[in-house]
């Protein structure tokens, strides 16, 4: 067959464009077109295996290792904590152990699932409260880095009366009267915190009706306490009344104030030698004596003032005990 010079110059055009097309899909390994042009000659239409995405970074042998290290929160240096550790895999405990004195320790878990790890330190007055961190293995190798604040203390530096001009730490409280105090409270530790403050004032239930705290100074809402630490007892005749103060206290936050209202029974006059008293009790996380068979990181360990298997104090000890005595010289 012959060709002129014009169809031999069409084929010629034809090819030299299938082979720009075959250079452009191999230089940029564009799988659909790929496809599509091996396809065109009888080619496989499968994915290349090398842009197949990776979603399993787990190694070959299962095991996630991860290097703990804690430290003390409020330290003004790198301070190390020497902290036990509870690995729950959800409903059961898979692992514990204690970090050296360094703060660090190596933790092997099966890579591919998820954990919560406890961390605490209980030692009597000298511990740290509890922090909870989630663990989701995916690596062969990774690092937690956590904090845990120490047990420190708290001061009631007094209960004033807002209506008096000198602001005294009293008031003249007649049958059926109500009057209003602000106490004031701070963590009074350098470095160390204290944690979900509940504050505890005890009076008379044969002349005071009720207590109250409307707010604290910061914003923090009030919270009443339904079930009183039994480990405090109130004096014979005596009543506490209770509410959280729920985060935790450190210096940095300054004072707080927590403004509240006394009323008296409109059948008694509360005798001038009387008064109210209060304290504060922080609250820290304690080992249940089941806590191995435990479902649960909540289950296995408490939270609160006391230890409620023994009522044994737990976390920082109790602060002063503060008066606001009902006299006032002024009549305010």
């Amino acid at each position: 067959m012959a060709f002129n010079k014009s169809g031999e110059t069409k084929i010629t055009t034809v090819l030299m464009w299938i082979a720009i097309a075959l250079v452009v899909a191999y230089v940029a390994n564009f799988n659909g077109f790929q496809g599509t042009v091996n396809g065109w000659f009888g080619g496989s239409d499968k994915v290349n295996p090398q842009q197949t995405l990776v979603t399993d970074t787990c190694p070959t042998d299962g095991i996630t290792t991860y290097t703990l290290n804690v430290q003390d929160a409020l330290a003004s240096t790198a301070t190390n904590v020497n902290a036990e550790y509870y690995v729950f895999n959800g409903n059961k405990l898979i692992k514990e152990g204690t970090t050296g004195t360094d703060g660090t320790v190596n933790i092997d878990v099966a890579c591919g699932k998820d954990y919560k790890l406890l961390l605490l330190n209980t030692t009597n007055a000298l511990g740290y409260y509890s922090a909870t961190v989630d663990l989701s293995p995916r690596i062969a190798q990774d690092t937690i880095n956590a904090e845990l604040t120490a047990y420190g203390t708290a001061k009631i530096l007094g209960i004033e009366n807002p209506a008096d001009p000198q602001r005294a730490g009293n008031t003249t409280l007649g049958a059926g009267a109500v009057k209003n105090f602000d106490l004031k409270f701070v963590a009074n530790q350098t470095e160390k915190g204290y944690n979900q403050p509940i504050l505890l004032c005890q009076v008379n239930v044969s002349a005071i009706q009720s207590v109250s705290i409307g707010s604290f100074s910061d914003g923090t809402p009030v919270t009443s306490v339904a079930v009183l630490p039994k480990r405090v007892t109130a004096a014979a005749g005596y009543v506490y009344y209770a509410w959280e103060y729920n985060k935790m206290l450190t210096p940095v936050m300054g004072v707080i104030t927590a403004s509240g209202s006394i009323t008296a029974l409109s059948s008694a006059t509360p005798l001038g030698t009387d008064a109210m008293t209060c304290k504060l009790v922080d609250q820290a996380t304690w080992k249940s004596s089941s806590y191995k068979t435990a479902a649960s990181i909540a289950e296995g360990f408490k939270t609160g003032p006391e230890n409620t298997e023994n009522l044994q104090d737990v976390g920082a000890y109790d602060s002063n005990s503060v008066n606001f005595q009902f006299a006032n010289n002024g009549g305010y």
